[in-house]
């Protein structure tokens, strides 16, 4: 969520200063139903649930036979003070979870459930907020779940703040809460719903399919004079890595355009990432090929650090290193790692591309001793 800045301090609602204590719940499947062709809506009674605010979460747990337990997080569609629940579930074709909640679960099946969670992402009636700003909830396919139990509760608290959903779907088959929203957009409540349709579009659009341009976003959100707040859920950006925490970058890049005006664009370059196996696999910027082919003279800086000190400390089996460092300006363009505790090292490169720390200066750094992060001067050819 990004919030255009006020003058006035608003005071916290109600549920935000008593927000229910979270826990672990046994639920039993009351009814479900099938909301797109990939995904389910599941109606839960938990007895003991404490309540939930409109746009928090919760977490599901199954347990195998052999005692083998998967977790994953799943936005809650309802909120208020009811015991039951509702989520709406799209199957990951390679989940852990996904797929049983979508395909298999049945009526008087018991889940474990942890919640509810998240008081960052919320919404309230301004009868208890007093902040009367417009809202604006951008979603993208299944991200409309949280936005959709705020519109929800604008309209069962009769709220008069000015209501939009920009909502992006591939096809009108994908649209979740279909017959939902189009009550919700001619309640009394104010509420404006704007579609987007990626793939396919219904008989008779205006407009034709395809991703949300710069256009289409302006004609369809709260300008960024009325000072709108701004909730934006699901991954929105199809080119780049499909990262949680890059989805939460994009969404703040999403909201500050909105708010601000469209000043701000997303820088992927210093982007790290990581495979968390044994050893480990890290990776940000450039490699050694894409640079040379993007005309960069470069020095490569490659290490087999089998022998060195920290990693017979840790008896690593593998412990390999690549930077890439721009001949003319002494900029890092790409670092990479096997073991080494790359997943942790790849983030002081990122820092260092993404706020231009040259070579020689991160080489120069000091750091503590004796840890991998140490190694980073040697790394970069200091004797």
């Amino acid at each position: 969520m990004s919030d255009a800045p006020t003058a006035q301090a608003v005071a916290p609602s109600a549920a935000l200063q008593a927000v229910p204590r979270s826990g672990w719940h046994v639920a039993t499947v009351a009814a479900t139903h099938r909301e797109t062709p990939n995904a389910t809506r599941i109606e839960l009674d938990v007895p003991g649930w404490p309540g939930n605010a409109a746009g928090q979460h919760l977490d599901v747990r199954l347990t195998a036979p052999d005692g083998y337990q998967a977790t994953r997080s799943y936005s809650i569609a309802s909120s208020g003070s009811s015991t039951r629940v509702v989520l709406a579930v799209d199957k990951l074709p390679d989940g852990e979870v996904s797929p049983y909640l979508v395909d298999d679960v049945r009526d008087g099946d018991m889940l474990e459930v942890h919640g509810p969670l998240g008081a960052f992402f919320v919404w309230a009636p301004a009868a208890e907020t007093g902040d009367r700003r417009p809202v604006q909830l951008i979603a993208g396919g299944s991200g409309v779940v949280p936005l959709y139990a705020m519109a929800h509760a604008h309209a069962g608290a009769d709220d008069p703040t000015p209501f939009r959903l920009l909502y992006s779907v591939r096809t009108p088959d994908d649209v979740y809460f279909d017959d939902e929203l189009g009550t919700l957009a001619d309640s009394a409540a104010p509420l404006r719903l704007d579609f987007v349709y990626t793939r396919r579009t219904p008989d008779g659009w205006a407009t034709a399919p395809g991703r949300i341009t710069r256009e289409a976003l302006e004609a369809a959100v709260f300008p960024a004079a009325e000072g709108p707040r701004v909730f934006v859920c699901g991954d929105a950006v199809p080119t780049s890595p499909q990262l949680s925490p890059l989805a939460t970058y994009e969404g703040d890049i999403v909201g500050r355009n909105i708010v601000e005006g469209p000043k701000h664009s997303p820088d992927y370059a210093s982007m790290a990432t990581s495979v968390y196996t044994v050893p480990p696999l890290a990776s940000v910027g450039l490699t050694e090929a894409a640079a040379r082919q993007a005309g960069f003279a470069v020095d490569v800086h490659t290490n087999d650090m089998l022998d060195w000190f920290s990693a017979k400390t840790y008896a690593e089996t593998v412990a390999w290193s690549k930077v890439i460092v721009d001949q003319s300006t002494d900029r890092i363009l790409g670092a990479h790692f096997v073991g080494h505790s790359g997943q942790e090292l790849v983030n002081i490169f990122g820092l260092a591309m993404r706020f231009s720390i040259t070579a020689s200066q991160i080489r120069e750094n000091i750091y503590a001793y004796p840890t991998f992060s140490s190694d980073i001067k040697h790394m970069l050819g200091h004797g």
